[in-house]
């Protein structure tokens, strides 16, 4: 006769053990693993920021000088979407860099159509493939982390969404204003590109373009672009949403002395990720009343990475700032020739690993 064996199974201890152990590898696993996602997603957004940069000198190299956000000087009375002769909105120093940004093809097409640029950047008779210029999205252009919706939310541009009714064409863009989600920074202070003849002093400018000899400060010590969150005014086809300025509307303009050194106010708010909170959902960057478009621009310089946004510096090198950095020392960063005594050893301290 066979002896009986016995079969012996987990115990409730070992079984909760096991359980635990397993709640713990995952604790430490999947927090990982997002932060290697982030970090991937910030990496890609940093490679955007510097080919864009990049293709910014190819094109200064080409016609000795930067591209304009406009060829009209004062970038607040232009509607985003328009073109009627006294508010239309420009086509945008980023149109001008396509052909270096391996998007040569539409590049042509966009000045064959609007005989060199000649015509309102948003005439509704442009087409490409049965869609407006406008709609086409360019990787590039848009920064991974970005979470919002990839269509302009902006009223001005209801006219370019398509009837839900009509079935898009295959591989027809989706219907209405494409985002991008870089931006120049045009100035310190909204006052400069409000003014006629334009004050604006980054690098990017309205009207008459600036060149790599007219940033005094250095190109390792200035700014040439930021990322930006804002989902209403950041069409990258149009020159409304491809520029921003340093400080808030809500901060007082910075004082100037003798040697063109700008210094802030007291109590000047931290620019980078200034916009809605849980503490202020109505806080905007630029303010409805400050410029010719139906709402505001809800974000300035910013980005949905953890803590920081990204900038491209005009030698070509990216640095993330945090969101409490310095707001006098961030406006020192953006003039191209303010004169500021920074040197490269202050920069880094500032750049938030």
């Amino acid at each position: 006769m066979c002896a009986n064996k016995t079969r012996r199974g987990f115990a409730l201890t070992e079984l909760v053990l096991l359980l635990v152990l397993l709640a713990m590898l995952l604790s430490m696993f999947i927090p990982a693993l997002f932060r290697s996602r982030a970090t991937a997603r910030r990496n890609a957004c940093i490679n955007n920021l510097r080919q864009l940069a990049l293709s910014l000198h190819n094109y200064h190299d080409v016609y000795k000088k930067f591209p304009v956000i406009s060829r009209d000087e004062v970038l607040t009375q232009q509607i985003a979407g328009s073109i009627d002769d006294k508010t239309r909105e420009d086509f945008s120093w980023v149109v001008r860099i396509l052909p270096y940004i391996e998007e040569g093809s539409l590049y042509n097409e966009i000045s064959r159509q609007s005989v060199r640029f000649k015509q309102p950047a948003f005439d509704p008779g442009y087409s490409v493939a049965g869609a407006h210029f406008a709609t086409f999205d360019i990787a590039t252009l848009q920064c991974p982390e970005y979470a919002g919706p990839p269509r302009s939310a902006a009223k001005e541009y209801e006219a370019f969404k398509t009837d839900a009714a009509k079935k898009p064409q295959p591989k027809q863009p989706e219907s209405g204003v494409a985002i991008g989600n870089y931006a120049a920074l045009t100035a310190t202070h909204l006052a400069l590109v409000s003014a006629s003849p334009t004050k604006a002093n980054g690098i990017i400018v309205p009207e008459k373009a600036a060149t790599m000899a007219t940033v005094r400060d250095g190109t390792s010590r200035t700014i040439l672009l930021t990322e930006s969150r804002e989902e209403a005014y950041s069409a990258w086809y149009g020159s409304t949403g491809t520029w921003v300025v340093g400080l808030p509307t809500a901060a007082m303009d910075p004082e100037m002395n003798a040697e063109k050194i700008l210094s802030v106010k007291e109590n000047t708010p931290a620019p980078v990720n200034y916009g809605p909170s849980m503490e202020d959902k109505e806080r905007v960057y630029l303010a409805k009343d400050k410029w010719a478009n139906a709402g505001p621009r809800t974000w300035g310089p910013s980005s949905q990475h953890t803590g920081v946004a990204i900038h491209g510096f005009a030698d070509g090198s990216v640095r993330a700032f945090a969101a409490d950095i310095d707001p006098g020392t961030y406006i020192w960063l953006i003039t191209r020739d303010g004169g500021e005594a920074m040197d490269f050893d202050q920069i880094e301290a500032l750049n938030a690993r």
